[in-house]
């Protein structure tokens, strides 16, 4: 009987043991831990290694509240919400992990720029301006157009020379058709043989000179009007880049483009902007996924846009060669003044007694 005794204490003993070893084992995983290998193992069966430490919020000495789901057995939509469930938990476990990104996005901006920027929006904001400049060289670009116009201002500058020659020539010749031959009486063959768009002044009467010099005028004009113009296009486009308004633009731009985005859409599109930049280099990279292209917000046509709308506006002596200038001014008078009429006839007919 002492024997049996001793058996079952022994017994009683070996299997608090074996509890409380068992118990040990199951307490070395937290449930961070459980999550960390079911979600590192989910990834994988997609192809995909996780290379970020955790997805959760747990530290040491911290518990994650665990996934809960009560199973029922009276009927079968226990699989559907069973599932549901689960999903839920892995888009929450995801989600927490996108918002730790803009976190790293801004330690990848300070590592791309040497920067030290300690908040996210700062940091992303500088990054643009350098996407842009750096990398796009909006301002680069927009000068060159400028440049263009300027070129072209001074180009029309110099074909207004020709036309002023013809000028010259035709009143020289006005002057000297009377005493010239056929109608006067001394041989002029310089000034009768000079040819003037296509025409020998020797063989002209006075409407066509007439019509030789309104010709050559609309063709001054128009050169005229269409330099200047340049020259204030120009100018406009130098000051977008020079006061900064250009780059501001198109940093606002990319930002709006950004916040319009969902949290999954941002981590994508981030991610895609510095990969980009960090390969500046090796020039505009293939992105795999169409959806996360980098947007494009200017062109030459729409940098020039720009540039007029800050350009300086043309001097009255400058606005008279434009076409048709003098007709629209009078219409123009006539509308203001036809206005101005109406307004104080309303305004007369008030006081009159009734």
């Amino acid at each position: 009987m002492k024997n049996m005794i001793k058996l079952f204490a022994l017994a009683f003993l070996f299997a608090i043991c074996e509890i409380q070893d068992t118990q040990a084992q199951y307490r070395q995983y937290s449930s961070c831990d459980i999550r960390k290998i079911e979600d590192g193992a989910q990834l994988k069966l997609y192809g995909y290694e996780p290379s970020f430490s955790r997805i959760s919020n747990c530290g040491p000495g911290d518990e994650e509240v665990p996934f809960e789901f009560r199973i029922y057995y009276n009927n079968m939509t226990v699989l559907l919400n069973m599932q549901r469930a689960m999903e839920a938990a892995q888009r929450a476990a995801v989600e927490r992990w996108l918002l730790e990104q803009e976190n790293n996005f801004m330690e990848e901006i300070n590592r791309q720029l040497g920067t030290k920027h300690t908040d996210f929006k700062s940091a992303q904001k500088e990054f643009f301006k350098n996407f842009e400049k750096g990398y796009r060289s909006v301002e680069n670009i927009a000068h060159a157009i400028g440049a263009s116009h300027s070129q072209k201002s001074r180009a029309l500058d110099k074909e207004q020379e020709q036309n002023t020659n013809e000028f010259v020539l035709i009143e020289e010749w006005r002057q000297f058709r009377g005493i010239c031959r056929p109608l006067g009486t001394i041989n002029c063959p310089e000034q009768s043989n000079t040819i003037v768009r296509g025409i020998r002044l020797g063989s002209t009467g006075i409407i066509t000179l007439d019509r030789l010099w309104d010709e050559t005028l609309a063709d001054f004009s128009e050169k005229e009007y269409e330099s200047a113009r340049n020259q204030s296009w120009s100018q406009g486009i130098y000051k977008i880049v020079d006061d900064g308004s250009l780059l501001s633009e198109m940093v606002n731009k990319h930002i709006a483009y950004y916040n319009r985005r969902n949290l999954g859409d941002k981590v994508f599109l981030m991610t895609t902007y510095l990969v980009q930049y960090n390969n500046r280099r090796s020039g505009p990279m293939s992105v795999p996924i169409s959806t996360y292209k980098l947007p494009d917000f200017w062109s030459n046509t729409t940098l020039l846009e720009m540039g007029k709308k800050k350009a300086p506006g043309l001097t009255d002596s400058q606005r008279i060669f434009q076409k048709n200038f003098f007709e629209n001014e009078a219409e123009r008078c006539n509308t203001m003044s036809s206005s101005s009429s109406q307004g104080n006839v309303h305004e007369t007919g008030k006081d009159w007694p009734r």
